[in-house]
């Protein structure tokens, strides 16, 4: 009998799909091919791998993650430099004392329409929905793309791996934050006021130059992967011709189809008819709302509650926060890989985790610093007034907010001119110290005398209980990296294979336009309720906030998010009815169809027998 060739479908009844001398599958449409373009040669093709993509998937996903934290961070700093527009320059020699004269910058109101304020506003959401695209690609198809490579058994520690690596890039983009924050605006500037001043403005925009330089190379590494990995079979001892013979068809090697546009309606309405994961969605979509809100504010929460600065905000949170977390998806995917638990037990651990948020939330609305009191404001009884008797021969409207402390350390100011100073000095340490203030007028022996007041906010011992903020909430993150792992593996495989992507796309657009987008404003108009003092031109247009009730930020700040979690759980409870029948770990048909088999041999018989072996496989 005459050999047949190595490289041809011997037998008509059998669709097969052949590999390579290596092991791998010869797709004769390059599907398998790694590189773009002319840049395809051998050398790259031991690239494909699932090793090489979790790597360089976790260094794109760790500089797009950077990017959107290293945004939250800078927002308040941006936000600053909008509002103040051209008047910050101003400030470089502002003592802001006491005088009869006016402290006000100018005194003439110029009604014009201003454009300032509005084309940085187009230009930074105009950014954030080009990068939003970009960020809804690479999570849509390159979560699919790893799951759809691997077992089913290692895909939640590949995923709990691949998300914990991600995570460094938040904590790099905090930390990128602190750096650029502590530079001025104009880096070719040397203002006369440190970074602890109201009116510091670091440079906010350099950041956003080193993450996107950096992402260039990044993104043509990601984009010369394949279509799919290649896939290498280990092949079990021989069987025989008469066993491969008697293989039904259903069995044998066969090409899933590429999804086309016109089965796009089909496949939306099969995904928005399924219940688990149209129910995930929208107990999802509370969650998401809440987390997005609360993450966007939670350094300007850090600085007005805790006293902390923006840099130090920006880099304790990040570093303790996203280590828990990283912690936590690690855990969780090994446990789920390892204990291989039923969806129905996935799941009720997802409510329990919603139930400790919504608790631990409620919680923090009344754990917060006791901070020293404000001169002239008296938030609990609705009264806020700084000009009172004791200055109100200074003219301090329109004094910018640059708080001072008096010396004991017990009373806050809006100003040194709101406490009536009318002297200064610079002590060793660089600080203004401000004298001659009749707002601290005392009897010193038989004569009255004026007290002293240094600049910067009185010191109200906040650093302990922020450190137990930050653990409490550190442990908090963890038990949510553990239960992120299996809430990810549930929505893949409660759809069909082929629309896994289309899934992750729907759920992403959902949460964009429902969550995403929507969670900030809402937030951001929430905490708005809280301020004390506005930011006012000369026409008496407010700008941003300058002051803050801290009680009720941190009040409206976490109840609303409790209250977000709680209603998640309802959601949560009534999946775990719906995901008992789920099998999340039992190969399907599909996969059994894509399996490959060594094509090694040089006869009908060899052939048969390698065959046999991927089947068996």
């Amino acid at each position: 009998m005459k050999p047949e060739n190595k490289n041809s479908n011997t037998f008509a009844d059998v669709n097969f799909v052949q590999v390579n001398e290596l092991g791998f599958d010869d797709d004769s449409n390059n599907e398998t091919t790694c590189g773009i373009g002319p840049f395809q040669g051998k050398w790259l093709q031991k690239f494909a791998n699932k090793k090489t993509y979790i790597l360089v998937y976790s260094i794109v996903g760790t500089l797009q993650s950077m990017f959107f934290t290293y945004f939250v961070a800078v927002l308040t700093t941006v936000e600053k430099q909008f509002r103040f527009k051209s008047r910050t320059s101003g400030l470089s020699n502002s003592t802001s004392l006491c005088s009869s004269l006016t402290n006000s910058q100018s005194g003439n109101c110029i009604l014009e329409e201003n454009t300032d304020s509005w084309v940085p506003a187009m230009l930074l959401f105009l950014s954030q929905f080009v990068s939003g695209i970009g960020s809804t690609m690479f999570y849509t198809l390159g979560i699919p793309y790893l799951d759809d490579n691997t077992k089913k058994k290692q895909a939640p520690m590949l995923l709990g791996i691949t998300s914990s690596l991600r995570l460094f890039g938040p904590t790099l983009g905090f930390v990128l934050a602190s750096a650029c924050l502590r530079l001025y605006v104009n880096v070719t500037e040397k203002p006369l006021f440190g970074t602890t001043d109201p009116k510091w403005i670091g440079a906010w925009w350099l950041g956003f130059v080193v993450v996107g330089i950096c992402l260039i190379p990044a993104a043509a590494l990601i984009s010369c992967f394949p279509r799919k990995l290649p896939q290498k079979r280990l092949l079990p001892p021989a069987v025989t011709y008469r066993q491969v013979g008697k293989m039904p068809r259903r069995d044998v090697v066969e090409r899933d189809e590429t999804p086309k546009l016109k089965d796009f309606p089909t496949a939306l309405k099969r995904l928005l008819s399924n219940k688990i994961l149209m129910l995930n969605n929208i107990g999802g979509l509370f969650v998401v709302f809440a987390i997005s809100g609360y993450i966007t504010f939670l350094p300007k929460y850090m600085q007005v509650q805790f006293q902390q600065t923006a840099v130090t905000a920006s880099i304790l949170n990040g570093i303790v926060g996203i280590l828990f977390m990283a912690a936590g998806l690690l855990v969780g995917g090994y446990v789920i890989s390892k204990k291989q638990p039923s969806a129905f037990i996935v799941q009720v651990y997802i409510t329990l985790t919603g139930f400790l948020f919504t608790i631990g939330f409620a919680i923090f609305a009344f754990f917060g610093c006791n901070l020293l009191p404000m001169h002239g404001i008296h938030g609990e009884n609705g009264i806020i007034n700084t000009t009172t008797e004791c200055n109100s021969h200074c003219e301090c409207v329109g004094t910018r907010y640059s708080p001072v402390c008096s010396e004991d350390g017990q009373m806050n100011f809006f100003s040194a001119c709101h406490a009536g100073c009318d002297q200064f000095t610079v002590n060793r340490d660089g600080k203004k110290q401000y004298s001659n203030c009749s707002c601290l007028a005392f009897v010193n022996s038989t004569y009255w005398t004026y007290g002293d007041v240094v600049e910067g906010v009185c010191d109200a011992g906040c650093q302990p209980i922020f450190y137990m903020y930050l653990v409490a909430t550190g442990i908090m993150q963890f038990v949510a990296g553990t239960a992120r792992v299996g809430g990810t593996i549930i929505n893949f495989r409660c759809v069909q294979p082929n629309d896994k992507a289309f899934a992750l796309g729907l759920t992403t657009f959902l949460f964009s336009i429902f969550a995403f987008i929507p969670a900030p404003i809402f937030y951001g108009a929430l905490i708005d309720q809280a301020c004390w003092i506005w930011d006012k031109d000369e026409c008496g247009k407010e700008g941003h906030c300058w002051l803050y009730d801290p009680e009720k930020m941190r009040i409206y700040l976490h109840l609303i998010t409790a209250g977000c979690f709680f209603i998640g759980i309802f959601v949560d409870v009534a999946i775990c009815r719906l995901v008992k029948d789920l099998k999340l770990f039992e190969d399907s048909e599909v996969e059994i169809k894509s399996t490959t088999y060594a094509a090694s041999a040089s006869t009908p018989v060899d052939e048969f027998i390698s065959l046999a072996k991927a089947l068996e496989d």
